[in-house]
């Protein structure tokens, strides 16, 4: 905890009970939240998207440097095509816009133009020669100008022509256009592609849940709202999702309307294509009711008033190593006696602090937040 806030020490006793409290946590607006009148249905566990990826220009396959299933990060070069005439294209309009003789031929020109007309005029000012010799210098001397400007008109035209050439051999690398997994290659090296796809790949991290919904219930769903969602196969995992989109135009056939949830995959636990079921959960406050009110209102209805604690933690880390680093920071930024936990689903997470009320806990919250910290608080009783 920071040190600002007077932080518990962390004990053996208190350690235990809060790791054993921890494990019954749950975010403070998901698992206490009343259940909306909506009936559990069923839903699809889907791609955020899915793409075919194909080149711009047409060419032969050189290669293909993904393999199926294999997660690739957006701008990785997946593949490549054959390529010789553009890099032959690149070098000599390389070599074209290196030449500058032309504009060196044209300032030598200049220089003597310009030294040549200042004698006739000093010369045709003492009658020593005509004045139609004068006004040849004259031109010859706007000429050369001229030719210079032209020289380095040039020079910018092969700068461009280099530019394209560059962007026309990039054209054939093939790059990944988001992060995600390669769901199949469907063209091998030396096989001819002009509007063909290369490989088609899914983005995984949100997927998206989709659920057909009974008209009945058409206003009791809102955006943003919060819904468990339990794949068919995983039975034991209850995963949080929030609804994203709600269609406006039902199906009349089957009097139902679809609705779309998003649910947050940050380390690919899930894997799209799984049938699940989605339970709709009704906020846990109305426009005009306070959490504080809320909270009451539950403890009513629970059968009486129950021992609340709210814990603060930080998110959960992808390995144990960035754990022990955020762990290094938060000692660095004065948060005393973090607690890392190593083991269960909540593996990877920092306990930061346990406190009797809401608003102490969104102190500290707070406080780390404006540190730059990521951290939430989890309810439980």
């Amino acid at each position: 905890m920071v040190s600002s806030l007077k932080p518990h020490s962390w004990n053996t006793n208190s350690a235990i009970f809060v790791i054993v409290c921890f494990l019954q946590l749950s975010p403070v607006y998901a698992d206490n939240d009343l259940h909306s009148p909506v009936p559990a249905v069923d839903c699809v566990i889907n791609p955020n998207r899915v793409a075919d990826v194909s080149s711009p220009v047409s060419g032969v396959v050189e290669q293909v440097l993904v393999q199926r299933s294999e997660q690739v990060r957006k701008g990785q070069v997946v593949a490549q095509l054959n390529a010789d005439v553009e890099r032959a294209n690149v070098e000599l309009a390389q070599y074209r816009a290196d030449i500058r003789s032309e504009i060196e031929l044209g300032k030598i020109n200049v220089a003597f133009d310009a030294s040549r007309i200042k004698r006739s005029r000093s010369l045709s000012q003492k009658q020593v020669i005509a004045v139609e010799d004068v006004d040849e210098d004259e031109r010859e001397y706007s000429l050369s100008q001229q030719r210079l400007v032209q020289a380095r008109e040039l020079a910018r035209v092969r700068q461009l022509e280099l530019q394209r050439a560059r962007e026309q051999l990039e054209q054939k690398t093939i790059r990944a256009p988001f992060d995600g997994f390669v769901i199949d290659t469907l063209k091998q090296p030396g096989e001819h592609v002009e509007e063909d796809a290369i490989l088609r790949m899914a983005q995984l991290n949100p997927l998206v849940v989709e659920a057909i919904v009974p008209m009945e219930y058409f206003r009791d769903i809102e955006l943003n709202m919060l819904a468990k969602v339990v794949p068919e196969t995983l039975v034991n995992e209850q995963l949080n999702a929030r609804v994203s989109i709600i269609d406006r135009i039902g199906d009349t056939a089957s009097n139902t309307f679809g609705v779309r949830l998003e649910l947050q995959n940050p380390h690919y636990r899930i894997p799209a294509g799984l049938k699940c079921t989605v339970k709709f959960l009704q906020n846990i406050a109305s426009d005009t009711e306070s959490g504080q009110e809320s909270e009451q209102r539950q403890d009513v209805e629970q059968g009486g008033p129950q021992k609340v604690y709210y814990l603060v933690t930080t998110d959960q880390a992808e390995s144990h190593q960035k754990t022990s680093e955020l762990n290094s920071r938060l000692r660095a930024a004065g948060v005393t006696d973090p607690l890392t936990i190593d083991q269960g689903p909540h593996s990877g997470m920092i306990l930061l602090g346990l406190f009797n009320s809401r608003e102490k806990a969104e102190v500290q919250r707070k406080t780390l937040e404006d540190q730059g910290f990521k951290v939430s608080i989890m309810k439980g009783v």
